[in-house]
């Protein structure tokens, strides 16, 4: 249980951090599907990212005493991981909200720099066909 919601939890970020980069126009991708109720967005910005630490803290709440042979994690000390990791589970349950009511918009905030240069062209020159031209600098 642990090592399955560790990995699935670096793998989760790993992918938000490779999409919110943006360094290829297939990291790129979850800006340029049509405009609609914009989930892929809302995935990359609040979803993946709030299920990625959310997976970290029951992977630290599911770690067994003496993992890996480590003698540094004694009862003491994981009773104080998992306490943290309880207290980041009941804070992301503010981002999760935010995530499920699709009604909210997002503020540019939120999003990467390339990412709010790329809502302010929609807002400015929206488009009639459903996919985004390629950005030029791709």
């Amino acid at each position: 249980m642990f090592l399955l919601c560790l990995t699935l939890g670096l793998c989760f970020v790993g992918g938000t951090v490779w999409a919110r980069r943006g360094r290829s126009f297939r990291a790129r991708s979850w800006m340029y599907t049509p405009a609609g109720p914009m989930r892929t967005e809302r995935m990359v910005i609040l979803g993946a990212p709030t299920c990625g630490f959310g997976l970290l803290a029951l992977s630290a709440v599911a770690l067994p005493p003496g993992a890996f042979g480590i003698e540094f994690l004694t009862p003491h000390v994981l009773s104080v991981v998992m306490v943290m990791a309880i207290m980041l589970l009941g804070l992301l349950a503010l981002p999760l909200l935010y995530w499920v009511l699709v009604f909210i918009p997002i503020p540019d905030v939120c999003y990467p720099r390339w990412a709010r240069e790329v809502r302010r062209d929609r807002r400015l020159f929206p488009q009639t066909s459903p996919e985004q031209p390629r950005d030029p600098s791709d």
